[in-house]
């Protein structure tokens, strides 16, 4: 019989649910943008995300940093910026055509519902590989 108190079911923590819920608000945001009618809606829609990137940034770098040896922290808080930047420099290039064949909605859109597609499947790929 299933039991909602059972302890074999997976307990996330808060900070893990925080992050979740974020995540979760930021992709709902970028896909009322993609709907945005006007320039307002789109910058009440994406200036949360961009807050929340910031937040983000910052301590994706100090947790990263954190799991590597200190002798090595130069040479990996190089790579890790320099990546950062390249997907920036990079991201006008890759995604021009979508802007030009769909316009900026339809670039918001495809990335909103790619990002719900990828979290599905790695929401799944996360439950299966919990054992009770």
């Amino acid at each position: 019989m299933w039991d909602l108190g059972s302890d074999s079911y997976y307990r996330a923590s808060l900070p893990i649910l925080h992050t979740l819920a974020l995540a979760s608000s930021g992709t709902l945001l970028l896909f009322f943008s993609s709907q945005a009618e006007n320039t307002w809606l789109l910058f009440f829609a994406t200036t949360p995300i961009g807050m929340a990137f910031g937040l983000l940034f910052v301590n994706t770098n100090a947790w990263f940093l954190s799991k590597v040896p200190p002798a090595k922290r130069g040479k990996a808080s190089g790579i890790l910026t320099s990546s950062f930047f390249l997907g920036q420099f990079s991201s006008p290039l890759l995604f021009e055509p979508i802007v030009s064949a769909y316009g900026i909605q339809g670039l918001f859109l495809i990335i909103s519902v790619l990002s719900i597609l990828i979290s599905a499947v790695l929401f799944i790929r996360s439950r299966s590989s919990i054992s009770p």
